[in-house]
């Protein structure tokens, strides 16, 4: 079991001291892009990780960093080899307490040992804006106008539509994207 860890050198030292905390009990290593792994593999970086290669990640104080941006739970990605579904979940219910539920994972698969770090947070972030846009899909379903579902067919058929659409497992971004633009766009004829 090894958990790598892609976190921000600036991320702000509490948050990371609670990271810490988190994962004191199990095996990890720190792989942040700013050391220079991005080009690596996940396999490669498991393999340095079980052989002590990688170096202690290090907090920078607040005036080293340079980058002034806010980084929150959501700019860190843990990538979980090794590990059971009873582990992984004890490890989220963890997070959760510790107020890290934002955090990204990715559990080890055979697709995605070949992954390069970068390639990894990439599609961790595209999962997280799909998923964010099916539920700003969902939040419009469980708003609905009730009065105008009764008055506006339009608007009734459109809602019903998304419903159904929001009901397929294998929805695709392009299909949220379209539904999402329509149910803005009746929204927006709603409040003008």
């Amino acid at each position: 079991m090894m958990i790598l860890i892609d976190a921000p050198r600036a991320l702000p030292a509490a948050m990371m001291e609670t990271l810490q905390s988190v994962l004191e009990s199990y095996p990890h290593a720190y792989v942040s892009q700013c050391d220079g792994y991005e080009a690596h593999t996940l396999a490669e970086l498991l393999k340095k990780a079980e052989a002590n290669e990688l170096p202690a990640l290090i907090p920078l104080e607040q005036e080293q960093i340079k980058d002034k941006r806010r980084y929150e739970a959501d700019d860190i990605v843990l990538y979980l080899a090794g590990m059971e579904r009873k582990e992984i979940s004890a490890l989220y219910e963890k997070l959760e307490e510790a107020g890290l539920g934002a955090v990204m994972m990715a559990i080890q698969t055979p697709n995605n040992m070949n992954w390069t770090l970068e390639a990894l947070r990439k599609e961790l972030m595209q999962e997280a804006a799909y998923f964010q846009k099916r539920a700003e899909l969902v939040f419009y379903l469980e708003h609905a106008d009730r009065a105008r579902l009764e008055k506006d067919a339009d608007y009734r058929n459109c809602m019903m539509l998304a419903a159904s659409l929001i009901q397929e497992n294998d929805l695709s971004e392009k299909m949220i994207d379209t539904a999402l633009a329509v149910v803005r766009s009746l929204h927006g004829a709603q409040h003008e």
